[in-house]
């Protein structure tokens, strides 16, 4: 991971210069910046690559610039393609046409237009042969941005949070046998979920109702264990096999998929 000093403002007398670069499957847009420092830069972010030179440099060694810090900025992206691959797939979800797990169900995400404030429904069609009761999770709105995104989450939690209670007491019920007081979903963007062992609460990310069902009932087993065993030791981790045998599994795709997580 590269980190960066805060940009600081660039003359704007001349519009930046663009194009783009192909690696290894994903577009990345290539911006030439001009500024007063007498030191070229570059750095990368999302799909960006950016250049910076100074203003005043002549075109031998623009052209010098521009070829070793855009070799320097391909080399450290194929470093990290692996992380900036997961990421983009992870923004892929929220594309037109695309689809979206909740809860281990997959939906069919259908971005309409409207002219007033984004709003979501759920529907059922029963047309097609092969999947008579597919459902298609539908967003209404002007368009589709990180704002959007929590707003769909907040939907989620709002369409999906009984079941996932339901879940939680089931697998409860019949591998742990707690008594629960209170169980809670919120926004966490790291962690998955926690326990309050003395208020007997549980809280759980809405985040996680967007992984497979494998993870999902691991995460909820790892939580419930923790009303016996507030710690890591040796003895949870073989209290929680001996209850919940297949936690492994869950355990193994969070571990592969850390990176890619919400």
């Amino acid at each position: 991971m590269f980190f960066w000093k805060k940009e600081k403002k660039i003359e704007q007398a001349r519009l930046p210069e663009l194009s783009s670069i192909n690696i290894n499957g994903i577009d990345f847009q290539i911006r030439i910046e001009r500024i007063k420092k007498r030191h070229s830069s570059a750095f990368f972010r999302k799909n960006e690559i950016i250049i910076r030179l100074p203003r005043h440099i002549d075109a031998i060694h623009e052209k010098e610039s521009k070829e070793k810090l855009l070799e320097w900025a391909k080399k450290n992206i194929l470093k990290n393609f692996d992380a900036i691959k997961k990421q983009k797939e992870k923004e892929s979800l929220f594309e037109q046409g695309g689809k979206i797990a909740v809860l281990g169900k997959e939906f069919d995400l259908i971005i309409e237009k409207a002219n007033k404030k984004n709003t979501f429904k759920l529907i059922k069609e029963k047309n097609t042969r092969e999947n008579a009761n597919s459902e298609k999770l539908i967003l209404l709105a002007k368009c589709f941005d990180k704002v959007n995104k929590k707003k769909l989450l907040q939907f989620i939690r709002k369409k999906f949070e009984k079941e996932f209670i339901e879940k939680v007491n089931l697998i409860n019920d019949r591998y742990f046998h707690e008594k629960i007081g209170e169980i809670k979903i919120g926004f966490a963007s790291k962690r998955l979920g926690s326990c309050n062992k003395s208020k007997r609460k549980l809280m759980f990310s809405i985040n996680l109702f967007l992984m497979p069902e494998i993870a999902i009932n691991y995460v909820i087993a790892h939580e419930l264990e923790h009303f016996s065993q507030m710690n890591h030791s040796r003895f949870f981790w073989s209290e929680l096999e001996q209850k919940f045998p297949s936690y492994k599994e869950g355990k193994a795709w969070l571990k592969s998929n850390k990176t890619s997580l919400f």
